[in-house]
């Protein structure tokens, strides 16, 4: 017993280290344990199947018309569709949005398919939502936002600054932060 901790610690860092680069990967679908990429391979995700982790999915909003608090454009009605088919199988326990239709509208489709309500945040606030969901041990949420505001609250999530405001062009970035039971952060950049 006086071994396996030291040796559990090594594994899991040898685990980490030699996980495959899953940063840009399309994917395709979400199961249990990973996601599918449009390749049809698997990819399993370090610590998401792990009991008492904490994941999160984080999108921009989807493409939007123009105008003050616009609706999404057809492209953007379909990508919030493929968002609400792709997370269909995840066991989601809450979905945040901020209140502009935009979002709302991104996460709608996601609310739908797991009968839920969408619960609005204040983009303006969002270290109270941060550190709710961690302490949300063995939960998984959905989290939509804007160009300025995702990458902001993934700064928050590791408690540094890496991210800057995504283009306003770019709609498709999908993130994945997975929050381990020793409070790591490990976040994974995709495509949707």
């Amino acid at each position: 017993m006086k071994y396996f901790f030291p040796i559990l610690l090594v594994f899991s860092f040898v685990f980490y280290a030699c996980s495959p680069d899953l940063n840009g990967k399309m994917v395709s679908d979400m199961y249990e344990k990973g996601f599918l990429a449009m390749d049809g391979k698997q990819f399993p995700i370090p610590g998401y199947a792990e009991k008492d982790a904490v994941v999160c999915y984080l999108v921009r909003h989807a493409e939007k018309a123009s105008g003050p608090d616009p609706e999404l454009t057809d492209a953007g009605t379909e990508r919030a569709r493929k968002l609400g088919n792709m997370l269909e199988n995840v066991p989601l326990k809450g979905i945040y949005s901020t209140q502009t239709k935009r979002t709302v509208h991104t996460a709608t489709p996601s609310a739908e398919k797991h009968k839920m309500e969408i619960d609005s945040y204040n983009a303006r606030k969002q270290e109270e939502l941060v550190t709710e969901l961690k302490t949300r041990k063995g939960e998984q949420f959905l989290i939509v936002g804007h160009s300025n505001s995702i990458p902001d609250m993934l700064n928050l999530f590791q408690k540094k600054k890496v991210y800057d405001h995504i283009d306003e062009s770019v709609y498709d970035n999908f993130y994945i932060v997975i929050i381990d039971a020793r409070d790591k952060v490990k976040i994974i950049e995709l495509k949707y």
